[in-house]
This record gives structure tokens, C-alpha cells and sequence, in this order.
């Protein structure tokens, strides 16, 4: 931990004054264009946090650090971001916005803000594997296309403005009966990051209106979209949201890693005689 920003294994992550990741460098190289923000929409313009303490220390744990940011805007509602990071660089996140009264929130969005060249892969689950391809069409615009052979290509829809894929186009099943992503990864072939969730826990849908998760493209914007208040509300009491961040981890190659081998351990070809090292991965005789 140095500066307000928390390394580990081949990444660095600084923190914004709402707690929340404003820069993760990932082998060199930044993955966010901007600070991962929750922008609170309230009659129509997004709720500015600019007030309160802010950052407080990040306590390092040696191998886990914890932090606390407390922001708040001039009328008085405050926000509250307690994180929590692994020595992996899996961070958690608890979100608490306090309202001071009554508070008409129109909605509430979690926006996670990707670099252009970041966003070339995508991948999510609901039931069957999602793996795609963020490409330009011929005319330009960017489409989401399958990548492996259990989906078909996304149904040509109207989804909302910029969006090129969104949580509807995986269908619906259990456990929930609306289309719900608990995780998504954005990245390329070198890096990326991963959004996940343990359940969707204090979010407020509207279903059949707006889906809860969107990967949005459009020009020089590219984000993930996570519609945490998709209707408008009226907050009374402290509401909270957990979710948690993995920036895709690396470990440096060791220097004999060329010689390395995923073969049967029983092999006895010229390459497995010649191998210092070998990986068993003859799963067959471990079923028997």
C-alpha cells in the first residue's frame, strides 16, 4: 500500500476519494478510462459527492488491505464506501447511500468505464456460456458476436441507445424470473476486469423496462452499465449494494517455463523423455 494505492501480483489500484477504483494498471498498462463511479440521478442531474472527508488510511494487513471512504454532497446526503481487497486483488465493495430526509431518486447506476482497446471480449453466464467478440460492423458500429458454439448470435432488438448487448439478450431461467447477469468480464487478449455479484441483494428492477446489466459502445464511450435503481424511488433509510471487482491477475513467467508440458504423466513419446517438467491431465484414469 503506498499513496492511497494497493498493489498486487503485476497490478496496481489507486483509489478515488469515494473509495471506489479510479486507476488499475494491469501489467503496465491502464484497463479504466475513468473512476468506477454510482451515479445517483435525483430530478434529473446526477448527485455530486464532493463534499465529506473522503479517502481515509488504507490499512495494510499484510496480505489484505481494507479501507473507508465517507463523501457527501451539500444537501447532506452521504455516501459510504467500505473496501476490502485479497492478496489475489479481489475487492470488495460495500456501498451505503444515507439519504438526509426524503430523497426522489430517479435512478442509480453503477458505471464501470473501460479504456477503447480494453473492450474486445466479453464474457457472462446465465445457464449456458456467453463468450463474445465487441467488433465494428461495416458501417462502424459496434456489435457483440459470439465467439463459442452454444449461443446463437444476440436478436436484433431494440435496446436502449448505445447498447450493443445488454442482460435480456442471455434469456430468462431460474433462480430468478427476469434476466439477470451476476457477473460480467470486459477485457482483450491481455487484460481485462471482472464485475461479480452474490446475488441481487437491495436492487431495485423494473422489469421489462430496463435490464439490469448493459455494455454500452458508442463512439469514444465504452462501459458496463449496471442499473442498480432502474425506477424511480423514494429513499428513506440508508439503502447498500455489494458487488466485487477482479482486474484479470498475473503471475511472471518463471525462466524454464518452455519447458514446461500438459501431457499424461504416464506418456513415454520422445517429448515427455525430453520434459523437465509435465502437468497430468489424464482425467479419464482419475474418473476410474
Amino acid at each position: 500500500v503506498k499513496d492511497g494505492a494497493i498493489s498486487t501480483s503485476m497490478r496496481r489500484h489507486a483509489l478515488d476519494r469515494t473509495g471506489l477504483f479510479k486507476s488499475i494498471e494491469a501489467a503496465g498498462a491502464e484497463i479504466l478510462k475513468a473512476p468506477v463511479s454510482l451515479d445517483v440521478t435525483v430530478g434529473g442531474k446526477t448527485l455530486a459527492f464532493s463534499g465529506g472527508p473522503g479517502l481515509g488510511k488504507v490499512v495494510n494487513r499484510e496480505d489484505e488491505a481494507e479501507w473507508t471512504a465517507e463523501t457527501a454532497t451539500e444537501d447532506g446526503h452521504s455516501l459510504k464506501v467500505s473496501g476490502y481487497m485479497e492478496y489475489d486483488g479481489l475487492a470488495r465493495f460495500d456501498v451505503t447511500l444515507t439519504p438526509k430526509g426524503t430523497l426522489a431518486v430517479d435512478n442509480a447506476v453503477l458505471r464501470l468505464p473501460y479504456r477503447q482497446e480494453v473492450v474486445k471480449l466479453l464474457h457472462t453466464k446465465i445457464g449456458w456460456w456467453h463468450f463474445l467478440e465487441i467488433a465494428r460492423d461495416e458501417a462502424g458500429a459496434y456489435e457483440a458476436k459470439p465467439i463459442n458454439w452454444n449461443i446463437g448470435q444476440p436478436k436484433e432488438r431494440q435496446r436502449r441507445p448505445g447498447v450493443i448487448y445488454d442482460a435480456v439478450d442471455m434469456g430468462r431461467e431460474a433462480p430468478t424470473e427476469y434476466a439477470f447477469a451476476p457477473f460480467v468480464h470486459v477485457g482483450n487478449y491481455h487484460r481485462g476486469m471482472v464485475w461479480f455479484v452474490d446475488n441481487d441483494r437491495n436492487w431495485i428492477h423494473d422489469i421489462d423496462r430496463v435490464p439490469p446489466m448493459e455494455l454500452v459502445c458508442a463512439g469514444k464511450e465504452q462501459y458496463l452499465r449496471l442499473n442498480v435503481i432502474a425506477r424511480p424511488v423514494e429513499m428513506k433509510a440508508p439503502w447498500t449494494l455489494r458487488f466485487y471487482l477482479l482486474a484479470n491477475h498475473y503471475k511472471p513467467l518463471p525462466k524454464d517455463w518452455r519447458t514446461w508440458i500438459v501431457s499424461d504423466y504416464q506418456a513415454v513419446d520422445d517429448v515427455a523423455k525430453h520434459s523437465q517438467h509435465r502437468f497430468w491431465f489424464h482425467w479419464n484414469e482419475y474418473a476410474d
